[in-house]
């Protein structure tokens, strides 16, 4: 068999077309979760990483979320959650005593963490995948893994029959965290990497949003400022 010379242009440009091809679908995959999310599907964001334990035991821990949510039916992605952290806890060597001080240079954690949806995996047989259950499941993991906190969205209808959104942080006893931290949600904003905080998928760093009403803008610029600052009308 004879094996045909390739030439270091044809080789250029066979990595440039893999290149080009992965970046394609890291764009596909954080637009078809982008529209996921904005479109009012259910899903759930949540993560099993506990900061005070090691990172094999967190890595273990993932794993076996994963396996839950499987065995369960319902279809995930993996994610990464990051946030800057600027202190740390240290022991005070005279004293003995736990002290927090401040990092010289901030520093990013990343956080495994999986965004659930309610499609039916066609690997695994299980009862119908509905935004209750996958509620209810996700409660009962947030509990098992020790979470101070999991992302519910769903889509709802308002008593004039209108469909809108609803994204919020839930406790893990399933009850909603009415702080101005934890919602309400209700579009994606992708960000950079060194933002205070994030979520990833497949390169794509983002924060979920609330697009605030509010009057109607009287200028151009007045349009262009409200919008910057996450307002629509």
């Amino acid at each position: 068999m004879e094996i045909k010379n390739v030439s270091k242009k044809e080789i250029f440009n066979l990595v440039k077309a893999a290149i080009q091809n992965k970046s394609t679908l890291k764009e596909t995959s954080y637009n078809r979760i982008r529209q996921h999310i904005e479109e009012g599907s259910s899903f759930v964001i949540i993560s099993s990483d506990r900061h005070e334990r090691g990172n094999n035991e967190n890595k273990r821990m993932y794993q076996q979320m994963k396996q839950d949510f499987k065995a369960a039916g319902f279809p995930f992605t993996e994610m990464k959650g990051g946030y800057k952290e600027t202190t740390e806890i240290t022991q005070d060597p005279e004293t003995g005593e736990e002290v927090e001080i401040e990092l010289e240079e901030p520093r990013h954690v990343i956080e495994h963490s999986l965004l659930i949806t309610v499609h039916e995996r066609p690997d695994v047989e299980s009862a119908e995948n509905t935004a209750e259950r996958l509620f209810d499941i996700a409660t009962e993991i947030a509990s098992q893994y020790d979470q101070e906190a999991f992302i519910f969205g769903e889509s709802a209808t308002t008593a004039s029959g209108k469909q809108t959104k609803i994204i919020h942080a839930y406790d893990k006893g399933g009850n909603q965290i009415n702080e101005t931290w934890a919602g309400p949600w209700s579009n994606v904003e992708t960000v950079s990497d060194d933002s205070d905080f994030w979520s990833r998928v497949k390169g794509k760093h983002f924060q979920l949003k609330e697009r605030k009403k509010t009057s109607q803008p009287k200028s151009w610029v007045e349009a262009m400022m409200k919008s910057k600052k996450g307002f629509t009308w």
